[in-house]
């Protein structure tokens, strides 16, 4: 099998020979084609010639310049260069600071030969640990980060989502969108792994230790913690222009049910747990009509009738709004707020249930059933 670690490098002079050493070191006991590609984005210290110096010195040594654009592009044209004219089996991601140990790349390896698909080196599985010299601030950062990863993008089975030292085979990579409006800063190892995810790639973690950079600063900044965490909820809906229209969606939604109780409880003189039922239910049916829209306006051909999708919707929203209700009849009965009041507090559950729990699990399990009843029926 051929393996390309590929290395994104900005100012990495100090850090790049010695890594090189030793990953050369540890080549030495593998029986794989290893080769390694450095993309450096025009380091102003030198960086380039060192390995440049280095392809001089071993013939499986790469080097791939360009501009500086951040981290997800500087991957993405790695990892591209990586399959098409390196034509590598696997690509090993991996830092130039030695916060990722060189003696770690023959296990990440060793689980790919054992069938895995996506190999992560984790800190935060039994055996893997975080640098000890790293501060409180920096743990919490590294934490929050990585628990923003995992449930905004839905990537729960996976203990650690930001960690950059992966193993990932060309099948899975070549399935991977690397063009587009790709993230250019840290989110990109939460993109690669939410694609590989969804693509139904098998994921192992193998436990590492994370270290201290050895030489030179960090090149993270609160800048690239507020871009990973915007980037992390577009990339749940696979691309931007998705989760705007999911979220414009979802307030107008929001906005129908409230609209809706007004116009039943105001006008329609109706009892407040009747009129906020029947809102929640307009506010469901209007989620389904705007869905529908867009798929007409996208072009998108419908999977099936449009009854039956809608039947399926309803199945499938019927625990939230079983949620919002009761939520509703606690605030409103029992608290005695206002009923626009506890309408607005119900619709916070709903949003929490499907997000994390409806989207992925009760929808699958209702409209299964809902399948096996349409089978009965016709």
């Amino acid at each position: 099998m051929k393996v390309v670690v590929v290395i994104p490098t900005y100012n990495e002079r100090k850090n790049l020979g010695p890594l090189l050493e030793a990953l050369q070191e540890q080549f030495a006991g593998m029986n794989h084609d290893m080769h390694v590609l450095v993309v450096d984005d025009h380091s102003p210290d030198g960086t380039a010639e060192v390995a440049e110096q280095a392809q001089r010195s071993w013939g499986n040594v790469h080097l791939l310049t360009g501009e500086k654009r951040g981290l997800g592009v500087a991957y993405a044209r790695g990892i591209r260069y990586a399959l098409d004219e390196l034509a590598a089996d696997a690509v090993v991601q991996m830092d130039a600071d030695f916060s990722h140990d060189p003696a770690d790349v023959p296990r990440l390896v060793a689980a790919l030969d054992g069938g895995a698909d996506l190999v992560i080196g984790s800190r935060y599985v039994k055996g893997g640990h975080a640098s000890a010299e790293w501060g409180t601030v920096r743990r919490g950062i590294s934490s929050m980060a990585n628990l923003g990863a995992r449930f905004i993008a839905g990537l729960y089975r996976v203990h650690d989502c930001t960690n950059g030292f992966r193993a990932i085979k060309s099948g899975v990579l070549r399935g991977v969108d690397l063009g587009g409006a790709l993230p250019r800063g840290y989110a990109i190892l939460t993109y690669l792994l939410y694609q590989a995810v969804s693509s139904g790639a098998r994921v192992r973690e193998v436990p590492v230790t994370f270290s201290k950079r050895a030489e030179g600063e960090s090149k993270l900044r609160l800048g690239d913690a507020l871009e990973f965490f915007a980037n992390t909820w577009w990339i749940r809906y696979d691309r931007r222009d998705r989760f705007y229209r999911l979220a414009a969606g979802g307030l107008s939604g929001i906005a129908a049910n409230v609209a809706a109780i007004v116009v039943l409880r105001e006008l329609g003189g109706l009892p407040a747990i009747a009129a906020s039922a029947l809102a929640i239910e307009i506010s469901v049916a209007y989620s389904f009509a705007w869905r529908h829209f867009w798929s007409l306006a996208t072009g998108r051909p419908a999977p099936s009738p449009a009854l039956w999708r809608f039947v399926r919707f309803q199945l499938a929203s019927a625990p939230s709004s079983l949620l919002s209700l009761g939520t509703f009849a606690i605030a409103w009965a029992l608290l005695g707020l206002h009923y626009l009041v506890a309408q607005a507090i119900a619709i916070v559950p709903a949003l929490v249930w499907n997000y994390f729990v409806g989207e992925r699990l009760l929808g699958s399990v209702w409209t299964g059933f809902a399948s096996r009843l349409w089978g009965l029926k016709t």
